[in-house]
Parts: structure tokens; C-alpha cells; sequence
């Protein structure tokens, strides 16, 4: 495989936290995944929820995305996705998030999706054949399908009100799998769309474009198979 290095820059955004989506959707959530330590003022909650909650949660993810489940493949055709129809891109992958407090710095994180957002409760379509992997509540990522398109690659798509497919159950390109909502740590109704390649996360913005896909994956799989002489 061609091998290029290039370096990335990815932005550092810093979010003063409000008392209200602190007094709310922190302590809710909060109360909802832990066993309500009551000696947590809400600040701590946040915290708590960011750095420990955050890193069970992505643990999570990596178990259920490492794995290439086919022994073989002929064909890896993939195109580029789109979770939302005319839809806009809210935050971006690799960005680092500082949160204060009060304008005291408390926690951070890195965005290791996108978040795409269109109308309340859009539909979020496969895109690409694929089968359900889990459906379950991951914490912060909300009610979060993974998806696994083949050779490696899966799909996730966090913060959904509500979810439309089974586990194990085939899929196709075109079919929706779930609504956007606002489960988990969110302010707003979006949907989190992750692409993983056996467990590391990827820029999602490649995937969604067909050229670089084409370039990058189809055409190499393509010499490669040339040079293999696999019809």
C-alpha cells in the first residue's frame, strides 16, 4: 500500500460550561450511569463524565471495531457516505475541546467523529451494505448502532432518539437505521458519525468523499488484485 505522510493540524476549540446545561444535562446523565455519588457538585459531575466515563465508553467502541470478521473477500467496493441528506457539519474530527468553568480550565477531550446535524430526528441512512454489530446506550454517545461495512471498517452513529435496525440483520445502502436525537453528553439533536478501521479511529470526511475512496481504497484494492491475478 502507497504510504504518504502528511502533516495534520486540528483546531483547539475552548467551551466555557453554563450552569444550566451543567444543573441538566450533566447531572441527569450523571445520575443515569453512575451510582449517584452525592458528594460531586455538578462541575465534577462534568468532569467525571468527561474523563472516566468518556475513556469506558470509547473502550467500548475499540472492542467491538477491531475485528476483520470475514476469513475472505472478492469485492470491497465501497461509496462515499452519507448519514444525512442535505445536512451541515457542526464540529470536526481531531478537534481538542478545553472546557472551563468560570473561566478556570476544568477538563478536555478530543472529537474523534463528526457531528452532522440537518432537522430534529432526520433520518440517518447505511449507505454502504452493511451489518449491525450493537445497538446498546454507550454513555456519552447516547443510543450509538456500530455498523461493519467489511475489511476492517465500521460506522457509528451516536446520539440517536431512536434506532431502527437489529443485530445481526443485513443492510442495505440505502437504508435507514436510526433518527438523530440528543442521547448522552449533547446539547443539541445531531447525529456522531465515527468511521474506525479495526479499532483506529479514521477522518470520517474522507469516507464521505468518493473521490479520495476511490483513489485510496477502490483503485488500490484494484492493482492489487490485478497484481494477485484475482478476477
Amino acid at each position: 500500500l502507497p504510504i504518504n505522510n502528511k502533516i495534520k493540524f486540528y483546531k483547539t476549540s475552548k467551551i466555557e460550561l453554563k450552569q444550566s446545561f451543567l444543573d441538566t444535562t450533566v447531572s441527569n446523565l450523571f445520575d443515569k450511569l453512575t451510582n449517584n455519588l452525592n458528594d460531586f457538585d455538578n462541575i465534577n459531575k462534568f468532569i467525571y463524565i468527561n474523563e472516566t466515563i468518556r475513556k469506558k465508553n470509547e473502550s467500548f467502541i475499540h472492542k467491538h471495531t477491531t475485528r476483520v470478521i470475514e476469513n475472505h473477500f472478492n469485492n470491497f467496493d465501497i461509496n462515499a457516505f452519507e448519514p444525512l441528506k442535505r445536512s451541515t457539519t457542526v464540529a470536526d474530527f481531531g478537534e481538542k475541546r478545553e472546557f472551563y468553568y468560570q473561566n478556570e480550565f476544568k477538563s478536555s477531550s478530543f472529537h474523534l467523529g463528526l457531528d452532522i446535524a440537518s432537522i430534529k430526528h432526520d433520518n440517518i441512512y447505511a449507505s454502504n451494505s452493511a451489518v449491525l454489530i450493537d445497538k446498546k446506550n454507550n454513555g456519552i454517545y447516547g443510543d450509538m448502532p456500530i455498523l461493519y461495512f467489511g475489511l476492517g471498517l465500521y460506522g457509528i452513529y451516536g446520539h440517536c432518539s431512536t434506532i431502527k435496525v437489529k443485530n445481526g440483520i443485513s443492510i442495505d445502502d440505502d437504508e435507514v437505521i436510526a433518527k438523530t436525537g440528543k442521547s448522552g453528553l449533547v446539547l443539541g439533536d445531531h447525529v456522531h458519525f465515527a468511521t474506525l478501521v479495526q479499532g483506529i479511529e479514521v477522518r470520517p470526511n474522507e469516507w464521505m468523499n468518493q473521490h479520495w475512496i476511490d483513489a485510496n481504497i477502490n483503485k488500490v484494492i484494484e492493482k492489487a488484485n490485478l497484481l494477485l491475478n484475482i478476477d
